[in-house]
């Protein structure tokens, strides 16, 4: 600064040269450049509060930032730091010395250009960093890696337990996935294979495929519970995503398979009670397969609802801290928020589908094994019920424990998968290599004409109890014997598997249906047959005693 640049101050009115004369006549010698400034500070700021017309700071503050002000010690601007933003005019140099800039060893820290914020200068004034991250604006600090911002400090971060599911549970919950889906490909690829086979056929095996496609979609949810985010074979990181499909592929995939099974043994069912009262009953596959829809479609909508309203999501949730509230131990997992009244729903339709199914098995357990499969399906129905009932309340005693959850969650699918497919697929498997099956049925239901969708008299049957001859043509200690064969006539002692129908006043005997030779506990004829379309199927060992009924009549048999 120079007294002599002619700057005029707007507030008194004084320029440079008026300014240093009475400076001159108060301190007794001529002011320096920063007792000039220092007086053109306080100038500007009594311009300030007068602009503004008010002593509030904010107000000050804004109209100093938004205005220029006109002092002798020139023009003063400031900058959004604070700094007068105003060039220097002249430059005092003394041409005939050395020009040396000097810092003091004792000064306070090192210069820094442009000048810092407050806070940034409190930062750096208190050493806050701590020598292991620098100073930011806002008089926080950047640390270096390995450290952290705790508070106004750089601190070493502490090694997290990130309480990872172990690489060998990893595997196993793979392997598990593995086995499933090639069972589950193995009973598709077969059921196409032999499907022409008898088995095949009374087991129908559009409904077989479906049952093992339920249980290959409802394993294939393994694969979701060994998602982490240490980055397991998959570079997914685990998401609300992956939180909703779980439910949604284990839910769907059970929901399938399981429905398939209660389709077929209703299927079954419907149509041997027609046969046991003499009707035609026709059950279009189309019909049947509502109870798959029904199945279906009632969990699809359940889980709609659950996903829409209660969405799930994941987070690391920190279990244990430091004294400065450093995390050194946590977990992930999802969180279902207020899903419990879903989860029940899903969780009871899924216990009463394997109690009914317990039920059908029970009504059809007299049938022959070639149609309803009662036995095989109770047991894995079972199997399935007591891995449901132990799991789930084991998952809740582990829940803190991401390991053990994550296992049992793998058993419980893995086992209630397994169980459908090995009970379903390996007795048939097993019937058609040793190729017995078709000849025993055909024991069994030789006076039946039997299709998976029609049940009625054959019209052997029918031709048989119509030919009867009257009683007088029957001596009392030997049969007349009826049929094709051309067999001779028994002795009545002789003939074990012979039952006597009453009909119409006539007492008729019938031979055997089948050319093999009767064995004593798998005796078939014609009036067993009639008692078991009358009464229910009965089971296929003859007594050797029978009350015949009293309505039976030949309009009776009418198909």
């Amino acid at each position: 600064w120079n007294p002599s640049l002619g700057f005029v101050d707007d507030l008194l009115g004084w320029d440079g040269e008026e300014f240093n004369a009475r400076f001159d006549a108060y301190y007794g010698s001529e002011p320096l450049p920063t007792s000039a400034a220092a007086a053109a500070g306080l100038v500007t700021l009594i311009q300030a509060i007068q602009g503004a017309g008010s002593t509030a700071p904010s107000k000050v503050r804004q109209f100093l930032v938004n205005n220029t002000f006109h002092t002798f010690y020139g023009d003063v601007r400031f900058d959004e730091n604070g700094q007068n933003a105003q060039d220097f005019v002249v430059v005092q140099v003394n041409s005939s010395l050395d020009v040396h800039v000097i810092s003091t060893p004792n000064q306070s820290m090192p210069i820094k250009y442009p000048a810092p914020t407050w806070k940034e200068r409190q930062c750096l004034d208190q050493e806050r960093c701590s020598g292991h991250g620098v100073c930011q604006v806002d008089g926080t600090c950047s640390c270096t890696a390995g450290y952290e911002n705790i508070g106004y400090a750089c601190v070493v971060v502490p090694d997290e337990e990130m309480n990872f599911t172990p690489l060998s549970i990893k595997y196993l919950g793979l392997s598990f996935v593995v086995l499933a889906v090639a069972l589950g490909l193995f009973a598709i690829a077969w059921t196409w294979r032999c499907r022409n086979t008898f088995v095949v056929r009374r087991s129908q095996p559009a409904f077989l495929a479906l049952t093992a496609l339920g249980c290959l979609i409802s394993s294939s949810s393994i694969l979701i519970l060994v998602i982490d985010d240490d980055g397991f074979f998959f570079e997914i990181a685990p998401s609300a995503t992956t939180c909703t499909l779980f439910p949604w592929v284990y839910a769907i995939g059970f929901s399938l398979g399981f429905s398939s099974v209660l389709a077929k043994v209703v299927r079954i069912q419907m149509i041997f009670r027609a046969g046991a009262q003499l009707q035609v009953l026709r059950v279009p596959f189309k019909q049947v397969t509502r109870w798959v829809a029904g199945g279906v479609g009632t969990t699809a909508v359940v889980l709609t609802v659950w996903t829409v309203h209660t969405p799930p999501e994941y987070r690391r949730v920190c279990t244990d801290r430091t004294e400065l509230d450093q995390c050194i131990e946590s977990i992930g997992e999802c969180y279902y928020y207020g899903s419990a009244p879903f989860f029940g729903t899903l969780l009871c339709m899924q216990m009463s589908a394997l109690a009914y199914a317990a039920v059908l098995c029970y009504q059809t357990h007299k049938l022959p094994l070639d149609f309803a499969e009662g036995h095989w399906i109770f047991m894995f129905t079972s199997s399935t019920f007591q891995v449901n009932l132990l799991g789930w309340p084991i998952l809740f005693i582990v829940a803190q424990l991401p390991a053990a959850r994550t296992m049992t969650k793998a058993m419980v699918v893995f086992l209630s998968n397994c169980s459908i497919l090995c009970f379903l697929f390996i007795p048939k498997v097993w019937a058609v290599l040793q190729g017995g099956s078709r000849r025993t049925s055909h024991q069994h239901f030789r006076a039946f004409r039997v299709a998976p969708t029609t049940i009625a008299p054959s019209e052997h049957a029918i031709k048989l109890f119509q030919t009867a001859p009257p009683p007088d043509q029957m001596g009392p200690t030997r049969s007349t014997v009826l049929g094709a064969s051309g067999r001779k006539a028994l002795p009545a002692a002789e003939v074990h598997s012979q039952q006597h129908v009453h009909s119409q006043g006539e007492n008729v005997t019938a031979e055997p249906t089948t050319d093999q030779p009767l064995e004593e506990g798998n005796k078939q004829t014609l009036p067993n047959c009639v008692q078991a379309l009358t009464t229910g199927i009965s089971s296929t060992k003859v007594e050797k005693t029978w009350s015949p009924p009293t309505a039976l009549t030949h309009t009776g048999m009418a198909p």
